[in-house]
């Protein structure tokens, strides 16, 4: 049903693909202060919880796939999302076994994020 609702833009979704493209460079700049602020951010974070995680920093984008040490990434992610209202995906969705969580850096509620993280 989606391929046949979305074969195209809508016109709306063109207007404001257009006017992004017209100040892409300060979308751009703007993305990429937030991403690298909430990598500092996380540098610290995955520093004080490295005996529970293990990462390897994003290098070119804002995804980090981290290494649960123990037990399920699933669960965790089920704990994480009840207890401190933060939504990680773990990695059963991406056809990677059960031990790593996607964290997303680009977002402005990444410091609230760690924050409810116990960071």
């Amino acid at each position: 049903m989606k391929d046949y609702t979305t074969l195209c833009s809508s016109a709306p979704g063109e207007f404001l693909a257009r006017a992004a493209l017209g100040i892409a460079d300060e979308l751009a700049g703007r993305s990429r202060d937030i991403i690298l602020a909430n990598l500092d951010r996380a540098r610290t974070f995955m520093e004080r919880w490295s005996d529970v995680l293990e990462w390897r920093e994003p290098v070119a984008g804002p995804v980090a796939f981290i290494r649960l040490r123990e037990g399920s990434a699933t669960a965790f992610c089920e704990r994480v999302r009840q207890g401190a209202g933060v939504l990680l995906v773990p990695s059963p969705l991406f056809d990677w076994g059960d031990a790593h969580l996607r964290f997303g850096l680009g977002r402005l509620a990444v410091p609230r994020a760690l924050e409810a993280l116990g960071g």
